[in-house]
């Protein structure tokens, strides 16, 4: 709003009033006509906002890192809202698609200069997360990084025929796609089924949503074998083991054996 002096304007005369465009503002124009009884004048101009060209990128919190994670991507269709910071009013709310990546409509939505807030709705399968843009004049790609959520699964091993296991059965998880092992340990029990206790590795994690292997390796009395399993879709894990074959060998002493039957024989 701006008060003109007195004396500049003339009763009964027309005028224009003119907004040069900018980066917050289009240019607009209006005519009046000024009274000149004596009373105060409003003029009102309506002006129209600029708009920020603006796309927005959901990425993972390990993307570009040398975390075994690095590679994978995100669940797809990432949900999300943009509110205006001061008002919170909501400016747009949608899913960022298969790529995680969308450009926002511009149109009447997010203002240049004004402060705005994009917030990643938390999920099964990841954290809630949010960040602070200015909208500019020109295009800009606002980028936020999420943290995937992560499961609890109880792992335990069981023998196929029954028998108690003994301590100290070697275990590991590892990612299946990635193929990085993320938790290892060994059985500290002697029962027919015994819990694992694992410790994490290698920055390991049990993320939602992703496909883990628990084996055992090979030897130890012990055939290789190993299950698959989905974070979130199973509580409890159960490998059965199956104990390896053993093998002897038998080797008969002629000289013992003819001793041995002499002594038979003198009695």
């Amino acid at each position: 709003r701006a008060a003109l002096p007195l004396g500049r304007l003339f009763a009964r005369e027309a005028y224009v009033v003119h907004v040069a465009s900018s980066d917050l503002v289009e240019a607009a124009t209006c005519e009046f006509l000024a009274r000149g009884d004596g009373e105060p004048q409003e003029v009102t101009l309506m002006v129209r906002r600029v708009c920020g060209a603006v796309s927005v990128r959901f990425v993972s919190y390990e993307f570009g890192s040398s975390h075994w994670a690095a590679p994978l991507q995100l669940p797809a269709d990432v949900r999300f809202e943009v509110r205006h910071k001061a008002s919170s009013a909501l400016a747009f709310a949608g899913s960022a698609g298969p790529a995680n990546k969308v450009s926002l409509p511009s149109a009447g939505v997010l203002f240049v200069g004004e402060t705005f807030v994009l917030q990643a709705l938390s999920s099964t399968l990841l954290k809630g997360a949010a960040c602070e843009f200015v909208a500019r004049s020109v295009a800009q790609e606002i980028e936020l990084a999420l943290e995937r959520a992560v499961g609890d699964v109880s792992l335990s091993l069981r023998a196929l025929d029954g028998r108690p296991l003994p301590v100290g059965i070697p275990f590991q998880v590892w990612h299946q796609q990635q193929q990085c092992v993320v938790c290892e340990g060994r059985t500290s029990l002697a029962a027919s089924q015994v819990p694992c206790d694992p410790w994490f590795v290698n920055q390991g994690a049990l993320y939602m949503g992703e496909t883990y292997v628990l084996a055992v390796p090979t030897g130890h009395g012990w055939r290789a074998t190993a299950v698959s399993f989905v974070v979130g879709e199973v509580g409890q894990v159960q490998l059965e083991l199956t104990r390896e074959e053993g093998h002897a060998t038998l080797q008969r002493s002629e000289e013992h054996t003819s001793e041995l039957q002499s002594q038979i024989g003198s009695r």
